[in-house]
């Protein structure tokens, strides 16, 4: 235990030892760098920069590397963006589409009322004359019909939920 604690100190300050060594060799190349390119016009840096970057060991074109004149980068800047077009709105609808709409609506929502009291209707007469035979298949056939009348009411529901929310005033308010 105590020999690998040692060995994790002596390793870290190898690593220090050598991440300053390069910290000083950098340092040192940096100067003499900046020694060499104080002295060449911008043109031989900028030709000997675009040398490195061909010869290095990754993939890029020319048209890639090439640098963009002043004049490139403010017409660039001014020029106009392309906006994010979204889908282009649905035309209003003509007054006799709208009305044609809202009475298929009616017509659904009265055939709808009328299959729901036809059925609480029958129901009561079952329930009101016990002298007619019950049998189990009836009250299946009762039930089914009862769950697909609530399954229509509540799809129903919630088209006019959702409408309440999407056109109330407050709705986009939070």
């Amino acid at each position: 235990m105590e020999n690998i604690r040692r060995d994790r100190i002596l390793q870290r300050l190898k690593n220090k030892e050598v991440i300053d060594d390069w910290k000083v060799d950098y340092r040192i190349r940096k100067s003499a760098l900046s020694d060499i390119y104080k002295y060449k016009p911008r043109e031989n840096i900028k030709e000997e920069s675009l040398n490195r970057i061909r010869i290095a060991p990754y993939h890029i074109n020319d048209d890639e590397i090439s640098v963009m004149s002043q004049y490139d980068l403010e017409q660039l800047k001014f020029a106009p963006k392309p906006g994010i077009s979204s889908t282009p709105r649905p035309r209003p609808r003509s007054a006799d589409s709208v009305l044609k709409l809202e009475m298929a609506r009616r017509n659904e929502d009265k055939k709808l009322i009328d299959d729901v009291n036809k059925q609480v209707e029958f129901l009561n007469l079952k329930i009101e004359n016990p002298c007619l035979p019950l049998s189990v298949s009836d009250a299946e056939a009762d039930l089914v019909n009862a769950l697909q009348l609530q399954l229509r009411l509540r799809n129903r529901q919630n088209v006019i939920t959702q409408l309440k929310m999407s056109t109330h005033p407050t709705a986009f308010l939070m």
